[in-house]
């Protein structure tokens, strides 16, 4: 395996590497390995594009209205991954900046409806943001590793960019899981005084947990095979 594609793995692969490690038991991260292990990669990327739609249906079933943003697509995903893509540009593309809620939002007399696309919107957002940060840190662990001078470029630094990246990923996972369910948690409430049905909102942190697994197999393929 060439060694940028090994620095790539240990930045981007973390959300199933570094987090196995240190938590084997973990359901999401085993979901993911047996996923990878068992699943071819075109599989696997047809799986990861399958779901995203699967769910968006999903939800606008459950609602019982459309639902105004579309998910990211895994090319666009790769695209901000490359560092090729701009983030804000892609939300403005899938409708997701214009249902972002604004600066001092008023949320009294919104109506279910107006306040699931809101909520949909920001996790679409959080999805969007995810992969910029990712290739962000991608981007830093190759240029760290471009800048040494090629006698220091040895497997213990290899290992040492890796890990540092890994470390960086974990927290990143940690803070994105995070932010879900705040966002799940402020909509809650406004949903049920809007009359609107709780349970689509519950569904949300399923439909982000299996997604998340089959990403984390995607990326294992891509960069490990």
């Amino acid at each position: 395996m060439k060694r940028w594609k090994k620095i790539v793995l240990a930045v981007v692969l973390t959300l199933a590497v570094v987090i196995t490690a240190v938590c084997v038991w973990q359901w999401n991260n085993i979901q993911a390995i047996y996923l990878f292990l068992t699943t071819d990669g075109e599989a696997i990327a047809s799986r990861v594009e399958e779901n995203r739609q699967t769910h968006h249906k999903a939800i606008e079933e459950y609602a019982k209205f459309p639902i105004e943003v579309v998910p990211p697509t895994m090319e666009q995903s790769n695209q901000l991954l490359d560092g090729v893509a701009n983030a804000e540009a892609i939300k403005d593309t899938l409708g997701i900046t214009q249902k972002l809620p604004q600066v001092n939002q008023e949320y009294e007399g919104l109506s279910s409806e107006e306040l699931l696309n809101m909520c949909i919107a920001e996790l679409y957002a959080c999805q969007v943001d995810l992969m910029a940060k990712l290739g962000e840190l991608k981007q830093k662990a190759l240029d760290q590793w471009n800048a040494l001078p090629e006698n220091r470029r040895t497997n213990q630094r290899l290992r040492r960019i890796g890990f540092s990246g890994l470390t960086q990923c974990y927290a990143l996972e940690e803070e994105t899981d995070k932010q879900v369910r705040e966002i799940l948690d402020r909509y809650r409430p406004l949903m049920e005084r809007a009359g609107g049905d709780l349970s689509v909102i519950n569904q949300l942190w399923n439909y982000y947990m299996e997604e998340k697994a089959d990403e984390k197999a995607y990326y294992l393929n891509k960069y490990l095979k």
